[in-house]
């Protein structure tokens, strides 16, 4: 059976071989992050009010390149289900290890969201759908209002 996070109006699915590494809910940004056995991350982080999506991205992105060397991103823009996407595709040396990351932000009602998925190069090719069906599990299945 697939786990499913509940909390405070915020669901999603996960695979059950994976755990919930970081919850934090007493500050804003709110945020919970999954981890598969290996290297794969899934991370969703939402802010209280209407902050711009592209700005968001852009703040990951940004925090990327100042941690590591040699971060290449291309622009994604997309859709996921009713909701406008932006963000960026980004890879970067890690150690000695070529590192993926998926930075996806939105809005849903009240709240900007920026979901980060993040992995292993090959380990992300093989977890790129896992990452799309748990974000669109808490796209669909999470409750936003001014509460959470």
């Amino acid at each position: 059976m697939t786990p499913n996070y509940d909390r405070d109006g915020i669901r999603f699915c996960y695979p059950e071989n994976w755990t919930i590494i970081d919850e934090s809910f007493d500050q804003w940004p709110r945020t919970v992050s999954a981890q598969s056995p290996h290297t794969g991350i899934w991370m969703a982080h939402w802010y209280s009010n209407h902050e711009s999506p592209t700005e968001l991205a852009g703040n990951v992105l940004q925090a990327l390149r100042q941690e590591y060397d040699e971060v290449e991103a291309e622009v994604v823009s997309e859709r996921i289900e009713d909701h406008d996407v932006i963000g960026y595709d980004v890879s970067f040396y890690c150690l000695d290890l070529i590192a993926e990351t998926s930075i996806r932000s939105l809005r849903m009602g009240p709240h900007t969201l920026v979901l980060v998925c993040q992995a292993e190069d090959a380990e992300f090719d093989a977890l790129r759908s896992v990452f799309s069906a748990i974000t669109l599990s808490f796209v669909r299945l999470s409750e936003f209002s001014s509460a959470v």
